[in-house]
């Protein structure tokens, strides 16, 4: 009897260890890290568009991940896994997320204040645009300033940028943002993917030759000379395409991921 009571009081100790294993594995999966290029990206209490908002990420946000839904979901056209937020224990859609590999604090580098060139991110005017830049392995976030062409010359121009980079031995190259942001402003972009432009972009571009006089609507190049509609398209899709806001920037210090995260927080 006493060996039974003993053996029965092991079986339970052991089955409690496994199932606190068990537990520890599932928490102290390895974290990464992903930057959020949805305007503003809901973290809901279980990994599915019903689950109750935890909190919300805005666009250009590093967010540390450390788990993810066996489940995908398909959202607005995009299929993707969810990830759970390390800090605040919700989930994000991955369909609005740049997924990198391991959080690894020797590949995070802040790049001090730049000079970005690029029409496209300027309103279709070529200017300087001074950030600093967070790069978390294969990708970056950049809040931006727009040195010209504001909507509203009384509010400063400012947005964040995210896109893909190339590590070298001596240098960064940064490629074309694939998503950026105006803040004051409605022209928000989720995705650039090469040649074929978003719409969005096109149609912005577009607007810049519409004038209007006492006959109505009307395009005009930028010599106010009038053209047809097809013309401006042209000129339009001719301008966004002929755009390359890429550059090589070189490294100047390393800084661990908890300082790149706090960089991160744009307000």
């Amino acid at each position: 009897m006493i060996v039974r009571v003993l053996l029965k009081g092991l079986l339970l100790l052991f089955g409690a260890m496994v199932v606190q294993q068990c537990s520890l594995s599932a928490e102290s999966e390895t974290e990464k890290a992903v930057i959020v290029t949805a305007t503003s990206l809901n973290c809901r209490a279980t990994p599915s568009v019903s689950g109750r908002k935890i909190s919300a990420f805005v666009f250009g946000q590093i967010v540390a991940v450390s788990g993810v839904s066996d489940k995908t979901d398909t959202i607005e056209g995009t299929t993707a896994h969810w990830f759970r937020s390390s800090r605040f224990d919700c989930w994000i859609f991955g369909g609005y997320v740049f997924q990198n590999r391991m959080l690894n604090a020797q590949r995070i580098i802040h790049l001090e204040r730049q000079e970005f060139i690029g029409n496209m991110l300027c309103g279709g005017n070529s200017c300087g645009s001074s950030f600093e830049a967070i790069l978390v392995d294969s990708a970056y976030v950049a809040p931006v300033w727009y040195s010209d062409y504001c909507e509203t010359p009384d509010v400063p121009c400012t947005g964040r940028i995210v896109g893909e980079l190339t590590v070298y031995d001596d240098r960064i190259q940064l490629h074309e943002p694939s998503a950026y942001y105006w803040e004051n402003s409605d022209r928000t972009v989720r995705k650039i993917t090469g040649p074929g432009f978003a719409p969005e972009i096109v149609d912005y571009y577009g607007n810049l030759y519409k004038k209007a006089d006492k006959n109505g609507l009307y395009y005009a190049n930028g010599y106010y000379s009038k053209i047809t509609r097809e013309q401006a398209r042209r000129n339009a899709e001719s301008g966004v395409q002929s755009d390359s806001p890429a550059g090589i920037f070189f490294i100047e210090k390393n800084i661990t991921s908890d300082e790149a995260f706090r960089h991160a927080m744009f307000k």
